[in-house]
Formats: C-alpha cells, sequence, structure tokens
C-alpha cells in the first residue's frame, strides 16, 4: 500500500486534490480492439464515434454488421451510450476510420486508410489509388443525418518508393473548413492536384472546403536521408491558426525552417495560417518522446500532450521523468512562447492517450495508460488539470486485468467520453467488463449531478435555418416545427462571447426572427438555439 500511495504521489506530482465530484456513469464492451478509434462531440451533448466493423461490432443496444467482411463506420450517440444513427462504409480490402471530429452544423469528418473500394450511399464508390498493397489516405464528410457527402483521398504513385499514405487526425474550424495530418510516402504523393515528389515517411497537412476541394497543402521533407516524421495531432482555433504536432527523427524541415538531425525520435508543434496554409513556427523541444494530441481555448492558447523520457525543457520549464516514460500536457500561447508544462506519471513507464480542452474555462483532460508498480500495471486513467496545470488525483480503472485510454472527448458539462482496451476483468466503477481476448471499451466519466441527459422531443424533428448566408446588414434566423415553448438564440463571436440574444415565443408552426449584423466586423459567428434541452448550432458567415 505504502508503494502504490508513493507512486500515486509521483504520478500526480503537482497536486493532491480529488477530481470534483466525479465518477464512472457507465462502462461498455466492444468486441474488436479496432472498433472504437475515436471520439468527438458535439454542441448538443451527443458523441461520435468511429473505427472498424470487423463481421459485427456492439455499439451499447445496437450491433452493426458489415454487409462485407470490414467497414468503416461513423456513429452518432446519446450520451447514455445508445447509438442515433450508424452510417458504414463497406470495403473491399482494409480499412480504418482513425479520427473524427463535428463541425457547428453537426456534419462530422472521419479520416482514416484504405485498401480496395469503399461503397457508400446509392452504390457510389471510392476505389484506393495508391498500387501494390500501399494504404490510401482519406477524408469523409457525413451530414447532421449521417449521409455520406463526399470521400476525398490522398495516394502514392511511382515506384522508385514504396507508396502507402494514412490519415491520422483531422479538425474542422467553424467555417467548416476540415484539416488532416498524417504519413505518406512514394515517389509521387497526390493530395487533390497537388503533387510532391520523392517523399519517404514524411508528414502531410492539408485542409479542405466544406465541400471536399483541397484548399493547399504542405509536406515535409526530412534533413537525413535516414530521416522520418509523423503528423499525430491538429487543432484549429478561433483566429485563423492551425496546429500540428507529431514525432520526428532526422530532422524535418519545410520553407525555410528546420529541426536539425538526430538519431532519437523526438516530439514537434508546428503554426500554420489557416486560411493559406504558410508556416509560422516551428519548435522541437529537448524531448525524447511523441506529440500526439492538440487542443485550443478560446484565448488563442494550444495544448499539446505527448510524452517524454529523461529531462527535457519545454520553453523555461525542465521536466524529468519518474520512470522509462511520463506523459505531459504542455500549454503554448499564439507566439510559441511556453505558459507551463505538467509531467504525469509514475515510477515506470506511462503514456498519454489523448487530450481535450474547455475552451471557455481552460480546463484540462487527459486519458491515457499507467504503470506504477510490479503489482498495479497497464492500468486507464483520466485525469483533470487546473487552467494554471495543476493536476488532480487521476481516477483509474481498477484490474486485475489490463487498460489503455486511447481516446477522449468532453462535453459543454465536462462529462467525458473515453474509449481505448483492455483485457481479462476490469472494473469501471460499478460496471465490471470482462474478456479473455483484447477488446475495446467505450465509457463516460463526470460529475454525478452533470445534466448530459438529452430531452427527445419534435425539436429533434424540427428545421433550423439561417439565411441568407453569409450575412451583409441582417439574417434571419427560421424554426419550423419546433414544440410551442420558448427559445433562447445567442449569436458568438469567435473568442465565444455573446455579441448578440433573443429569447422567441414559438407559438405556431413556423417562427422567423431578424439580427442585424451592420456593425458586426467581419468573421464566422455561431449561432446557438436552446429550446428546452435541445440545442442547435448553426455557423454564420458575416461579410
Amino acid at each position: 500500500m505504502k508503494q502504490l500511495l508513493l507512486a500515486l504521489c509521483l504520478f500526480i506530482g503537482m497536486s493532491a486534490q480529488a477530481q470534483p465530484n466525479a465518477t464512472w456513469k457507465w462502462a461498455q464492451p466492444v468486441s474488436d480492439f479496432n472498433g472504437v478509434m475515436d471520439i468527438a462531440t458535439d454542441a448538443a451533448g451527443y458523441y461520435y464515434v468511429t473505427g472498424r466493423v470487423a463481421g459485427t461490432l456492439q455499439l451499447g443496444k445496437t450491433q452493426l454488421t458489415s454487409p462485407g467482411s470490414l467497414s468503416v463506420y461513423v456513429a452518432k450517440c446519446r450520451p447514455s451510450g445508445e447509438v442515433v444513427w450508424a452510417t458504414q462504409l463497406p470495403c473491399s480490402a482494409n480499412a480504418l476510420g482513425t479520427s473524427v471530429q463535428v463541425d457547428a452544423q453537426g456534419n462530422s469528418y472521419v479520416a482514416g486508410y484504405f485498401q480496395g473500394t469503399l461503397s457508400y450511399g446509392n452504390n457510389q464508390q471510392v476505389t484506393a489509388q495508391t498500387p501494390d498493397g500501399g494504404n490510401t489516405a482519406f477524408l469523409l464528410k457525413c451530414s447532421s443525418a449521417g449521409q455520406v457527402q463526399w470521400v476525398q483521398q490522398i495516394s502514392a504513385s511511382g515506384t522508385e518508393l514504396y507508396g502507402t499514405c494514412e490519415a491520422w487526425a483531422v479538425a474542422v474550424d467553424l467555417a467548416g473548413n476540415a484539416y488532416l495530418t498524417g504519413q505518406a510516402s512514394g515517389s509521387q504523393v497526390h493530395i487533390g492536384a497537388l503533387a510532391f515528389a520523392n517523399r519517404e515517411r514524411q508528414t502531410y497537412l492539408a485542409s479542405y472546403t466544406p465541400q471536399g476541394t483541397v484548399r493547399w497543402a504542405q509536406m515535409w521533407q526530412s534533413v537525413a536521408s535516414y530521416g522520418g516524421n509523423r503528423g499525430w495531432g491538429v487543432s484549429v482555433d478561433n483566429f485563423g491558426n492551425c496546429y500540428l504536432s507529431g514525432n520526428q527523427f532526422g530532422g524535418m524541415q519545410l520553407a525555410g525552417q528546420s529541426i536539425p538531425a538526430n538519431s532519437s525520435y523526438s516530439l514537434f508543434l508546428a503554426k500554420f495560417d489557416a486560411r493559406q496554409g504558410q508556416l509560422q513556427w516551428l519548435q522541437a523541444p529537448a524531448a525524447n518522446g511523441n506529440g500526439n494530441s492538440l487542443a485550443t481555448d478560446n484565448q488563442g492558447n494550444v495544448y499539446l500532450a505527448g510524452s517524454f523520457s529523461g529531462t527535457s525543457t519545454f520553453g523555461s520549464k525542465i521536466l524529468t521523468s519518474h520512470g522509462d516514460a511520463d506523459a505531459v500536457v504542455v500549454r503554448y500561447n499564439r507566439d510559441g512562447r511556453v505558459g507551463w508544462a505538467t509531467a504525469v506519471g509514475g515510477t515506470n513507464g506511462d503514456y498519454d492517450g489523448d487530450l481535450a480542452v474547455d475552451k471557455a474555462t481552460g480546463k484540462v483532460f487527459m486519458s491515457g495508460v499507467a504503470n506504477f508498480t510490479s503489482q498495479s500495471t497497464n492500468q486507464s486513467f483520466v485525469v483533470q488539470l487546473q487552467p494554471n496545470g495543476k493536476a488532480f488525483e487521476p481516477t483509474l480503472v481498477s484490474g486485475p486485468g489490463t487498460s489503455s485510454s486511447t481516446a477522449l472527448a468532453i462535453d459543454r458539462n465536462n462529462t467525458i467520453f473515453t474509449a481505448g482496451v483492455f483485457t481479462g476483468s476490469c472494473r469501471f466503477g460499478t460496471d465490471a467488463l470482462n474478456s479473455t481476448f483484447t477488446s475495446g471499451y467505450l465509457a463516460s466519466f463526470g460529475a454525478s449531478n452533470a445534466r448530459n441527459r438529452i430531452t427527445e422531443s419534435n425539436a429533434t424533428l424540427a428545421a433550423t435555418s439561417v439565411y441568407p448566408n453569409p450575412a451583409r446588414e441582417q439574417f434571419t434566423l427560421r424554426l419550423e416545427g419546433y414544440d410551442a415553448q420558448p427559445a433562447r438564440a445567442v449569436l458568438l463571436n469567435q473568442l465565444g462571447r455573446r455579441v448578440a440574444e433573443q429569447t422567441l415565443q414559438l407559438a405556431g408552426a413556423v417562427t422567423e426572427t431578424t439580427f442585424n449584423t451592420a456593425n458586426l466586423p467581419t468573421g464566422v459567428y455561431i449561432l446557438r438555439v436552446e429550446h428546452g434541452q435541445q440545442v442547435t448550432t448553426r455557423a454564420v458567415t458575416v461579410q
């Protein structure tokens, strides 16, 4: 017990407080360990998952069955774990959805990679363009009802270098532009109409319009012939900035900026102009490890989660891992200056899984896998960090089985939705999961009094529209089919600050109201409509 207590003290490192009034809400097994690869949430409190369906996949009470041997899927779920809808794209060979995000209008974006042919919609197909068994990266968009709108791919060609392309992270901005990163190799790497020659194990970053057209793309080159790098995380803020993180060895270079060649993996962080794709700055902290996840807040800070070993320097902060490796969270401002850096780890190797940030408050949530002692190994954890970087005591998934959290998202109440893998018998509060083989899991964790239930009503079938959009002098909000109870419409700027608000009395089948935008700065705004416990958001562009 003393050994475990010492490990816990080392693990939290910054604070002895417990995470406030939080507990496991539910947990459910997922038969395939690649069944749930990522999680995202929308403004209304739903969560979305992606991964693969290999034969069958159980999500709560819903069983998904692939029409072929394997499918990529995206599913929208209620906070209780029930599936609202699920969309599958059957594949003739191999495929995996690796990342999912949701825009302000409820459209979902899924990244991943595949071989063969993906099928969707009304007999529509997309065939991978990378030859000879290499992977092809993809990005797809689904409507708020789960209908596939388009599928785009990043492929490789040529014979001098083995071609393979993978996508590992996607982000989306307020205007519905998507940002995709991963790794690609090939004599020619094709991103839309753009081609990059002679790339081997190199990071790419590409941006797409809401219609699926490539806006811009960048691709790194190694400094040394033996080098390689990979993009793991991407995030955009409300100020027109895009951030990219990953790991590299052998150095990397782009647009006159570079990281010197080295012989071990280290993490990197880069900032781009989200409009044009121009590199603003590039950093490589003195850290042996990975930069896995990114998030931003409404104040323009960017948060990096990763792992490191030994002694590492983040700005003026010097951290030393307690064991073989520690997870780490670092907060940067828009200029790349470090605000704080917090190591999360015990006496053995501990690694991050995913990161989420409450954009309004700056609260940070991280998941991963912890190895405290020989008697307490490979346990999933979730931990909250305060806005000043101090960590609360982590919450563990108890054994005797092993577990590892790989994905995490939060809703507007800071309820956590997390996914990972487990083997044996593991307990999430009062819920026990058991599996002889390595399987996946989905779980929810948060304050016991959080209001994260969604009341289903006729409003779920209601229509919310904004016109004209883009707007110049004014725009009209039209609500159709809502229940006869008051609704609140709030217009938020890119900082999340309220610039206009109206309370509407819904007396008929259709209600309309006008918002004056003549004195508002140009940009993208979010219109939030609250009706009972139903929340709907729309992006509004002011010109």
